[in-house]
């Protein structure tokens, strides 16, 4: 899906902003810092995900004194609005062609790639970061993983406050059983939809030919052991491949994490908190085979990040048959002139792509960007011509 335009009210800096997206693909923001340019990829996003990718106080998305702010945007026969009331409480409305609809509804239509400096942080930072990563790209593509990983989140805060109650002694430790069976159908599911996912990435990164790995590491034991890393049989090559696999799979990942969560259960009770599951689960990179955190050099983070961002475009496009849009926001600021033209080269000829970059800071010498782009100058939250 292509956006044919994007409105916005009293979104960040943006008082109202009326924007028909050009014909060319690639539409450039230009300008200097905090006039802006992300807020614009932002507004995008949140209309991809209902979230946004800097910020969990929504109350920093509205200008102050205002009340509410509006996201709406056009493409194709699609009409997407979100708008939150802050007063005299917060409401948040999302509409798809003019009708209101929930957000596992809503999130989907639109499918977006984010590429942003801070994800380097991702490759190396808390597993928390790299599970946020699978989840942002299977909400997008897959029917149902954000209702079960709604479900799983809620089961996993009932069984933490009762683990609490049975330290009380305000409940017997066998109350716990319903939930372990419920927490481990809802966690299997997951682990399902995250194996095929990341075996398609992994499958990716060897058809584009880079000593970049990924392994899913699930976690069944309190003390940090690996229960097992998902790596598929080598008779299995492909996604589509891997569907009789991953329902035996699910079925017996189910009975061993219910298995878990049994056995560790004095330990839970005593902290208090559920200590196996896919809520501790990771997603461990690698080039040639040793950790990436631990060896590569920041060029080489770079380029993973770069092949790892080819391969989730390659996933939603295999998932929904649609080419998401791209953001690029400031990607370029501290890549010399080779990587900026193999990063703009890698994307795909049929997306929409929207990038923001520094006043004065050069662009990609591509001719794919020269030919397909219209550059914006971004000041004070308004586009100029």
């Amino acid at each position: 899906m292509k956006l044919s335009s994007l409105h916005l009210e009293h979104f960040r800096n943006y008082t109202r902003l009326d924007f028909a997206f050009p014909d060319e693909p690639v539409v450039v923001l230009s300008g200097e810092n905090a006039q802006g340019k992300t807020n614009f990829l932002e507004a995008i996003y949140m209309l991809a995900l209902t979230k946004s990718f800097r910020v969990s106080d929504r109350d920093f998305l509205k200008q102050f004194e205002q009340d509410y702010y509006r996201i709406e945007a056009k493409g194709e026969d699609l009409h997407l609005e979100l708008c939150e009331v802050h007063e005299p409480r917060i409401q948040r409305v999302l509409k798809k062609n003019g009708v209101r609809t929930s957000a596992p509804k809503f999130i989907g239509h639109l499918k977006v790639v984010l590429f942003r400096p801070e994800d380097l942080h991702m490759l190396t930072g808390e597993p928390a970061q790299r599970r946020k990563y699978l989840n942002t790209i299977l909400i997008q593509t897959t029917p149902g993983y954000m209702k079960q990983l709604q479900l799983y989140q809620k089961l996993l805060t009932q069984r933490n406050a009762l683990l609490l109650q049975v330290k009380l002694n305000t409940m017997p430790a066998y109350a716990l059983d319903l939930w372990d069976e419920q927490l481990a159908e809802a966690g299997s599911a997951l682990l399902g939809s995250r194996l095929e996912l990341v075996q398609f990435l992994q499958n990716q990164l060897q058809e584009i030919g880079v000593p970049y790995t990924v392994d899913y590491q699930a976690v069944f034991d309190v003390k940090g052991d690996i229960f097992f890393n998902a790596d598929l049989s080598p008779g299995i090559e492909s996604a589509s491949n891997l569907t009789p696999f991953l329902n035996d799979f699910q079925e017996k990942i189910q009975t061993q994490l219910q298995a878990a969560l049994e056995q560790n259960r004095p330990r839970d009770i005593r902290a208090t908190r559920t200590s196996v599951g896919p809520h501790r689960d990771d997603l461990k990179l690698k080039i040639n085979n040793q950790p990436l955190e631990l060896t590569a050099s920041r060029g080489e983070l770079r380029s993973a990040l770069m092949a790892l961002k080819q391969a989730e475009i390659a996933w939603i496009q295999h998932k929904t048959a649609d080419t998401p849009i791209i953001l690029l926001d400031d990607v370029f600021s501290e890549l010399d002139s080779t990587r900026k033209n193999d990063l703009f080269d890698l994307l795909p000829q049929d997306a929409q792509i929207i990038m923001t970059v520094a006043e004065g800071n050069p662009l990609p010498s591509s001719s794919k960007l020269r030919v397909a782009s219209t550059v914006r100058k971004v000041h004070a939250g308004q586009i100029l011509l």
